[in-house]
């Protein structure tokens, strides 16, 4: 049950980091735009 809800919640955490690392790569892109073009 608890190595479970761990491996959950680990999960969710990836999840979390892989939205954020999505989040800051799209927003690098933006800026890179703004500032060439």
């Amino acid at each position: 049950m608890i190595g479970r809800s761990l491996v959950v919640t680990d999960r969710s955490k990836f999840r979390q980091v892989l939205k954020l690392m999505a989040g800051m790569r799209l927003m690098s892109v933006v800026a890179f735009q703004h500032i060439f073009l």
